[in-house]
């Protein structure tokens, strides 16, 4: 062999060796693509059904692939068919927050048009029947792990996080992520305790417990379908011991409820505002049977069609249940409460108006039976003007009387136009109100024509708007909050709004009380009358100082002042601490209401600044302690409950 060949052999030998190591290298960033920790994670045996010891074999995959993992933008590199290499980056989904060694669970759904046409045409949808639609993927991520989001298919996704002692956290991504990376920083929580009980106080063990949305919620039929998919999720779920007791280990801070599952002739039960501090108590009641027939004004039956069932807890609506319609019309379902004095049933299909039912009593044999009607429905195109303008950034809510809404909210476009979904039945009667922010402005009764294309022409109360004018110097007096609270004899409420965003909110003509808040935390107010069209408002040419002195408490901390003008709503809510202070307000006449850090409180005025200012001093009380027992019929003391010390006018003074 000449000396050239045997060169040859072995130069060519290190090149395939260096192609071979570079083939099998990690990610440039160090993440793991969401491919490769599939094929790890099946190599040994974590997501395969036989190995029961997930977590472990988690584990040991996190182990051995933490030292590679970055949360950082990663480059990959591909041939393309020019035969030259192009970069593409994409970013990478991170767990923060779980602590060293701890396993979060991440489940990753495409969201395909099967989920979104299922939670538009059925807004009472299990968790269950949408990851039939669209079966998730789920990853397993200890801190510092990072799934490489250039593996997914490209589309729409719903990702959620679960880690037990924290709070379920979710986001809907578009993937791949080509502006970034995504990270789900998890928040410890309290755990959540339940108890479930039937009607004679007995406990059930084996009672399926869900913690998620709250789909009692009035407003739950005109969110999205986004928002529905969030609350059609069970945030957490958990089952009953022999004593009744369970415990949820992930629930959601706040705006979420409690829901237990039917079980052995017995209703599911629910609760609407569980608490983190005390056991949450639900008790089920025996089930008892509704059906009937939902048609349509032809006496068809409806496909697709649905029938909800809504109930009373603690004094709110709140949703029960439902089920689908046969092909000939007909529904039954076996689990609904019949503790409950009345019932409400709903009956729905895309392209019809709902339909309504109340039941007031069961019959003798614990059974309800109701037939209904929903009409063909279609949209409304309608016009909002006053005084021959348009009325632009209105925004509208309908019902068919004052008992019953129609579902969703519209706002009018610059041209004062309100186009609607196909919830209205031609040919009649509706309501509309007009809001702005809180401030209800009126309601006014209309007809729906058959035609979709017509438009309503619709006059309204004359309104203007607000804008701010005289830009302050100083970026400190800028006015960063306002609240304006009419007086006009036929409006209610009063709104708010930052004037550094968006349009200035719609107003009632006539008496008004504007209050702004400054950068600086001082505030201005003025008594005007607004007029139709815009109406350009200046700030108080001066502002007077107000000073005071907070003394020391026998419990050091914040001390809370509120300032009034308007006598109802605080002009400006501060949190101070001990010493001299000296505000910028508006001269005139106020209120201030003091909290010191040791919970006393008292009212002070009403005082008036003069132009050239206030200076109260120290401010001094002797604070006095109330006590008493609250208790029942029984003379039994009664826990929990909130208690309200009022003045003279009943005006809450402490709690």
């Amino acid at each position: 062999m000449s000396r050239r060949l045997l060169f040859f052999l072995i130069f060519s030998g290190v090149v395939l060796l260096a192609l071979l190591l570079f083939l099998n290298m990690p990610n440039s960033d160090g993440s793991i693509s969401a491919s490769e920790l599939q094929e790890t994670a099946t190599s040994t045996g974590i997501n395969s059904p036989q190995n029961d010891n997930q977590d472990i074999g988690v584990s040991e995959v996190g182990e051995e692939l933490a030292t590679t993992n970055a949360l950082e933008n990663t480059a990959r590199t591909e041939e393309t068919s020019e035969g030259r290499n192009e970069i593409r980056q994409f970013g990478s989904i991170a767990v923060h927050g779980v602590g060293d060694g701890v396993i979060a669970d991440i489940w990753c759904m495409q969201i395909n048009a099967d989920v979104r046409r299922a939670l538009t045409d059925n807004p009472f949808l299990r968790h269950s029947e949408l990851r039939e639609l669209s079966p998730p993927t789920e990853y397993h991520l200890k801190q510092g792990d990072a799934l490489y989001s250039g593996d997914f298919e490209n589309g729409n996704y719903f990702v959620w996080v679960r880690c037990p002692g924290n709070s379920i956290e979710f986001k809907h991504l578009d993937l791949p992520l080509v502006a970034g990376d995504c990270s789900f920083e998890m928040r410890p929580c309290l755990p959540l305790r339940v108890r479930v009980l039937d009607e004679e106080g007995n406990p059930l063990a084996g009672a399926e417990i869900m913690y998620f949305g709250p789909k009692g919620d009035p407003a739950y039929m005109d969110w999205g379908w986004q928002k529905r998919l969030e609350a059609s999720f069970f945030l957490e779920f958990g089952e009953t011991g022999p004593d009744g007791r369970a415990q949820l280990l992930s629930p959601l801070p706040a705006n979420n409820m409690i829901e237990v599952a039917p079980k052995s002739g017995l209703c599911g039960g629910n609760n609407l505002n569980p608490s983190l501090e005390h056991e949450n108590v639900v008790v089920l009641s025996p089930a008892c049977t509704v059906s009937g027939k939902l048609l349509d004004s032809d006496d068809n039956a409806v496909l697709n069609s649905y029938v909800g069932f809504m109930g009373a807890s603690e004094g709110h609506e709140v949703f029960l249940t439902s089920t689908p319609v046969d092909e000939e019309g007909n529904y039954s379902i076996s689990v609904v409460p019949s503790s409950h004095d009345q019932l409400q049933v709903i009956g729905f299909a895309e392209g019809y108006t709902m339909g309504y039912a109340t039941i007031s009593r069961p019959d003798s044999n614990g059974s309800y039976h109701r037939d209904f009607v929903i009409h063909q429905a279609v949209s409304l195109n309608l016009r909002l003007a006053s005084k021959g303008q348009p009325v632009a950034n209105a925004t509208a809510f309908f019902a068919v009387d004052e008992l019953e809404d129609v579902p969703g909210y519209y706002q009018s476009d610059n041209n004062g136009i309100i186009t609607t979904d196909r919830v209205f039945r031609g040919g009649s009667d509706y309501l509309l109100q007009l809001v702005s922010g809180s401030l209800r402005l009126g309601v006014y009764p209309f007809r729906v024509p058959f035609d979709s294309t017509e438009v309503v022409e619709l006059e309204v109360d004359p309104v203007g708007t607000l804008r701010l004018v005289d830009e302050p110097a100083s970026k400190d007096d800028q006015a960063i909050g306002c609240r304006f609270r009419s007086q006009a004899g036929h409006v209610t409420g009063f709104i708010e709004w930052d004037p550094r965003e968006g349009v200035p909110p719609l107003v009632p003509v006539g008496q008004g009380r504007l209050v702004c808040r400054t950068a600086s935390g001082g505030s201005w107010s003025r008594d005007l009358f607004v007029e139709s069209g815009i109406n350009h408002i200046s700030p108080p040419a001066r502002q007077a100082p107000f000073i005071f002195t907070l003394p020391e408490s026998e419990t050091p901390g914040i001390w809370g002042v509120s300032l009034f003008t308007d006598g109802e709503f605080p002009d400006r809510e501060l949190e101070l601490l001990v010493g001299r202070h000296e505000l910028q307000v508006t001269p005139g006449a106020m209120t201030l209401l003091v909290q010191s850090p040791d919970g006393g409180s008292w009212q002070l005025g009403p005082i008036r600044v003069s132009e050239s200012g206030l200076n109260l001093g120290t401010l001094r009380v002797q604070n006095g302690s109330v006590n008493g027992l609250v208790a029942d019929e029984n003379g039994e003391p009664w826990s929990g409950l909130q208690v309200s010390l009022v003045d003279s006018e009943m005006r809450p003074e402490q709690r």
